[in-house]
């Protein structure tokens, strides 16, 4: 199914955003590291969801999973954080508001009944892009199984 709704994706503008994402590492190229894993992202978002570094650093932590890397310094996080500065307000506000923008160039298929499943997908991948458009550095695009188990694992350290 993630096959499908990723095909039609692509179809209907999806590429628009994977391009741009594109254009925005070879603009951004020492940001090249963070924003690569987003140019798949932005291809085939369905199947996939972007769940914040933070979240995925407390799982991993909480599992034991953690190497040298993941508790280094709060220099790699204040980096992400001046980057994301950057990138919001150079080229993030951007893609943000195209996404929203083709997000509602999808309102005109509600008018067929065919086309509704079509529409609601679209609309869905359109704003879950807009969010991770607008600061990729804080957020990781991982398998939807994943992403499920990390956020119960942190609402059930919550409780």
């Amino acid at each position: 199914m993630k096959t499908i709704g990723n095909v039609i994706w692509l179809v209907f503008g999806g590429w628009i955003v994977g391009l741009a994402y594109l254009a925005g590492t070879v603009i951004f190229f020492p940001l090249a590291w963070y924003l690569s894993p987003f140019i798949g992202y932005a291809f085939w978002p369905f199947g996939r969801r972007a769940v914040r570094l933070t979240r995925i650093n407390q799982y991993k932590a909480d599992k034991g999973l953690s190497d040298d890397l993941d508790n280094a310094p709060n220099a790699a996080t204040n980096l992400r954080g001046v980057l994301g500065i950057v990138w919001a307000l150079t080229f993030g506000w951007v893609m943000s508001l195209g996404c929203i923008v083709f997000a509602l160039f999808q309102i005109p298929l509600f008018a067929t009944l065919i086309l509704v499943p079509v529409a609601i997908a679209n609309m869905g991948g359109w704003l879950k892009l807009a969010k991770v458009s607008l600061n990729p550095f804080s957020y990781r695009p991982i398998d939807s199984h994943l992403a499920d188990e990390i956020e119960a694992h942190v609402a059930r350290g919550k409780l």
